[in-house]
């Protein structure tokens, strides 16, 4: 009997340490892509002292959030009404690297800040030259009056390989080239 009590036992403790026993962790690290940012100047319409970097994560908490180069750029986590987003204030050209980790994983992501440059060799809006307005800026806006009532001619040359998109709303009355320029005409 006291035998059959004694293994009873045993199996019982066996038992209970296989379920009590630890489970493994699934954990990765994932490198992420390099995501650039454009640094523009203060009183640029484009400027904006914090980008999303298209990061959220719902209801799951993004922690130890960490910046290897916190003079290129401030890397802030804010809950949202969405979840948890990572935002970034470019301060200068440069690269950083960040990690964070969501859930059981860990993100690496490269930041690559590059200062804003003209894109342009030449812009024209009916014969006229306006390359120099996108020197400091993006967005270039003209006056409606300008052109009222008349067929627009827009060309445009440019630096390197820029990606753009031009769209109207109405015909010869707005449009807007964007990616990495906006023109927007406006009645002032």
């Amino acid at each position: 009997m006291k035998k059959t009590v004694k293994r009873l036992l045993v199996l019982l403790l066996a038992l209970s340490m296989t379920v009590v026993a630890p489970v493994s962790v699934n954990a990765k690290t994932i490198k992420d892509y390099t995501q650039g940012f454009t640094l523009y100047p203060k009183n640029s319409p484009s400027y904006s002292d914090k980008q999303d970097l298209g990061i959220c994560t719902g209801k799951t908490k993004i922690k130890n959030l960490t910046n290897s180069n916190k003079s290129v750029a401030k890397v802030t986590v804010e809950k949202s009404e969405n979840g948890y987003v990572i935002y970034v204030q470019p301060k200068k050209a440069g690269t950083t690297n960040i990690s964070y980790k969501v859930g059981k994983d860990t993100h690496k992501r490269k930041l690559v800040v590059k200062k804003y440059v003209n894109p342009y060799k030449q812009v024209k809006i009916n014969g006229k030259d306006i390359t120099s307005k996108f020197n400091k800026t993006n967005i270039c806006v003209l006056s409606y009056k300008q052109y009222k009532g008349k067929t627009i001619k827009l060309s445009f040359k440019r630096k390197g390989y820029w990606y753009m998109e031009i769209t109207s709303k109405r015909a010869a009355s707005i449009f807007t080239v964007s990616a990495p320029c906006q023109i927007h005409p406006h009645s002032r």
